[in-house]
């Protein structure tokens, strides 16, 4: 009888204890997960300066939110899909300068996401009109710029934006956009900091390598002036310090109309402009047909606003650039 006992309390032991371990082990586990910090990104150049900031920082989980888009998020709508990928975020990283015109929409429904704007500071650019006239000739900065602020700049077309906000585009200010991210995670997450730092000085380095190689390149072929077919194009040409005579700021499932097609064409002539810019994710038809008609020279630029989800993507992208305008320049 006295064994068995003994038995039993030995039994019943055990079995305390690994009711012990077992809800020291779920409990871990739910601390683990609740300390980690879900960071979201807009689109696509965002998710990838953000990628390369948090590589191997601990319990932070990236996602981008609008995967599905393959370009700038003009006048870009919510999806239902978009909304659930929020409703765990701890941080919503944005480009801003009006890029995200569906951020009020966001604070209205997420209340306690903290918001990176990752222009702030920077001086943008003023938009052009289509006659190619520019509509802010200043450029702007969002130093003090709120969320409310952001919001008031809202919009993508030229008869309203006052703000060209495809910062990325030129190697600099996307460094302040590296830069701009890096210390708002830091406040956020300064468990991280080590290797949020080590990972943006790293990224950094090699930016400034290709900026300095843009500054390098003799782009005199091109000061009278070029057409753009997007205004993200703009921050390029303001790296190497080309006039755009006129900007045309399409999407992928945007096309000119006849009339428009010949406005362009007449805008070529008329300023005797000699090379076309236009974008590889558009569709080529208007401006192959305005250098077919005006005989300019027609470029093709990576505009970085989608690809794969590769960290060295926006390198890449701007590597094959310069190597596309020194072709250009080096062209007799």
């Amino acid at each position: 009888m006295k064994k068995r006992f003994v038995l039993l309390a030995i039994m019943a032991f055990v079995t305390l204890i690994g009711v012990g371990i077992t809800a020291v082990c779920s409990n871990n586990a739910t601390k683990q997960e609740d300390e980690t910090l879900t960071v979201v990104t807009s689109f696509y150049p965002i998710y990838i300066a953000t990628e390369n900031i948090i590589d191997g920082a601990n319990n932070v989980e990236l996602v981008n939110l609008t995967e599905n888009q393959g370009g700038c998020l003009h006048d870009y709508q919510l999806t239902t899909a978009d909304m659930r990928k929020l409703e765990n975020a701890d941080v919503l990283v944005v480009n801003g300068g009006g890029m995200e015109s569906f951020i009020e929409e966001i604070l209205d429904n997420y209340k306690d996401i903290k918001v990176i704007d990752s222009s702030e500071g920077i001086e943008l650019l003023g938009v052009q009109h289509e006659e190619g006239h520019e509509e802010a000739k200043d450029e702007i900065s969002t130093d003090d710029a709120t969320n409310e602020d952001v919001i008031n700049h809202e919009g993508h077309h030229h008869e309203e934006e006052m703000q060209n906000s495809h910062v990325w585009m030129n190697p600099d200010k996307y460094i302040m956009q590296i830069e701009n991210i890096k210390k708002r995670l830091i406040s956020l997450d300064p468990e991280n900091q080590t290797i949020y730092q080590k990972n943006s000085d790293t990224y950094t380095s090699d930016i400034e390598a290709i900026s300095e190689e843009l500054k390098t390149m003799d782009a005199s072929k091109l000061q009278h002036g070029i057409i753009s077919f997007h205004d993200a194009f703009a921050y390029l040409a303001d790296a190497l310090s080309i006039p755009v005579i006129h900007s045309i700021d399409l999407d992928k499932d945007t096309y000119l109309s006849a009339g428009e097609v010949a406005d362009v064409i007449n805008e070529v002539r008329d300023n005797e402009v000699s090379y076309i810019f236009s974008e590889e994710q558009l569709s080529e038809s208007s401006p192959k047909r305005v250098a077919e008609e005006t005989g300019a020279t027609l470029c093709i630029v990576d505009s970085l606003v989608s690809g794969d989800m590769n960290k060295d993507a926006y390198l890449i992208g701007m590597r094959k650039n310069i190597s596309m305008l020194k072709q250009v320049l080096e062209d007799e």
